[in-house]
């Protein structure tokens, strides 16, 4: 049996010193956090390594030996945290891990200090219950997830490969999602990848009193015009077109319209009429746009060196988003057939996408747990428009997958939309939700029984 609110209680004390130390990149300074888990889980008798990449910068990973039946599964976090900003706009201090009417407040609550102490409890739960774990189970809370990878993902993978020998890995993504009033808990199997575009215009500059229309600055805008107006091409992604085709498929009883709609959205042919049809808000419309296509949003502008001169030079800076299996190549032919042959256009730091199979003993497991604790919600497959480590550890064969199953709280904001925004907090009950869902599915990969507590 094991004592839930004990749970409850430990799990909120580990989050509120974690959010209290401020690891926010640049810096990052995540040292004294895996410094912090590195204590907590040396007095529970275990062995973790803290790994520093350069002075401040550590990662942690600690692994808790199964019978070697199976394979090891690794539960992924990352340390450090987006700067909070003006602490004025925060309703509590964005480093206080303040505990108010049920909700613990601060930087990194959801992003990604939440999924750390979901891993933490889970890992010390099946220590001390000295559970017969199949294969081994690793916890890696990494650094610079919030910047370039530098000092946490790519530096393991060049220096400590053999530490990361896990086939499978559970992560930070997932969500809650409502459509037709039917629920939906959604896990990542997919992201896209991402790459800067430099799109560059030149004029015959002059002075400003006297203005021509060879400016640099106003040839750019038709370059912004064309990216308002024009959408790359579709492209089938299996993640996609699964999820698509679940949704569909749960709503086919009572929403048959909506459900037909959703079954021509996975299909590339019809996918454009289908979301213009469907019953759904814009912010959710432009969601499933961007798993059909690659995207190419203007982000930051830069021109001239004088308020008396005309520019000879401007620069767009483009955030590309690439679907799996699209290369940096692909997105810029996409993109030069869109912006014409006027203007300069340069493909710089190219990430990958990367997809992994829907249809795993993990992903069985998870849905599984789900579907005991919430018979009506439907686990599907997702595709993340963001971008986080896993193409760096698709490269080496380790698949990894979003699951946290945040629950949306009527009257309170979603919980992504708190992610990098002022007054990041995050229920208790999420807290402690995730946390034992994340420990049932671990659980349930290894063949045991779910445990009951009180």
């Amino acid at each position: 049996m094991l004592a839930w609110a004990d749970f409850e209680a430990e799990a909120i004390r580990h989050l509120q010193a974690l959010v209290r130390l401020d690891t926010s990149n640049p810096p990052g300074n995540e040292a004294p956090a895996a410094e912090y888990l590195a204590g907590v889980l040396t007095a529970e008798g275990l062995a973790p390594l803290v790994l520093e990449s350069k002075p401040g910068r550590a990662n942690l990973i600690v692994r808790l030996k199964g019978e070697g039946a199976q394979p090891p599964l690794m539960l992924m976090s990352h340390l450090d945290v987006v700067p909070a900003g003006d602490p004025t706009r925060w309703s509590q201090p964005p480093f206080s891990g303040a505990l108010v009417d049920g909700w613990v407040w601060g930087r990194g609550t959801l992003d990604d200090k939440l999924v750390t102490v979901a891993d933490l409890m889970t890992l010390l739960m099946c220590h001390r219950l000295k559970l017969p774990l199949r294969g081994d189970l690793v916890m890696l809370a990494h650094a610079d997830e919030e910047v370039d990878f530098t000092y946490g993902m790519s530096w393991l993978v060049r220096e400590h490969r053999d530490l990361l020998d896990a086939p499978w890995a559970l992560y930070e993504g997932g969500a809650e999602l409502t459509i037709a009033g039917r629920k939906f808990c959604l896990v990542d199997t997919a992201e896209k990848g991402w790459c800067t575009v430099q799109v560059t215009t030149r004029g015959a500059g002059g002075h400003s009193s006297i203005p021509h229309p060879d400016n640099a600055l106003t040839n750019l805008a038709p370059v912004l015009q064309r990216l308002v107006s024009h959408k790359l091409p579709i492209h089938r992604v299996e993640t996609a077109s699964r999820l698509f085709r679940e949704i569909g498929a749960a709503l086919a009883d009572q929403q048959p319209t909506t459900a037909t709609l959703f079954e021509h959205l996975a299909e590339s042919s019809t996918a454009e009429v289908a979301l213009a049809q469907l019953p759904i808000d814009n912010y959710l419309c432009h969601r499933f746009d961007a798993l059909l296509r690659n995207t190419a949003a203007p982000t930051l502008l830069t021109s001239g060196h004088s308020r008396w001169a005309l520019p000879t030079e401007a620069c767009l800076t483009v955030n590309g988003r690439l679907l799996p299996g699209q290369t940096g190549e692909d997105f810029e032919y996409e993109l030069r057939a869109v912006l014409g042959d006027a203007v300069e256009v340069e493909v710089q730091d190219v990430h990958l996408g990367a997809e992994c199979r829907p249809d795993t003993e993990l992903v069985g497991a998870i849905r599984r747990v789900m579907r005991r604790h919430e018979p009506a919600t439907t686990v599907a497959p997702n595709m993340m428009t963001g971008g986080t480590e896993r193409g760096l550890l698709h490269e080496l064969g380790i698949n990894v997958y979003g699951f946290c199953p945040l629950r949306e709280i009527p009257g309170e904001p979603a919980p992504f939309s708190l992610c990098h925004a002022p007054n990041e907090r995050v229920s208790v009950a999420n807290l402690v939700d995730s946390s034992r869902r994340l420990f049932e599915v671990v659980l349930e990969i290894n063949g045991i029984d779910p445990i009951q507590g009180e």
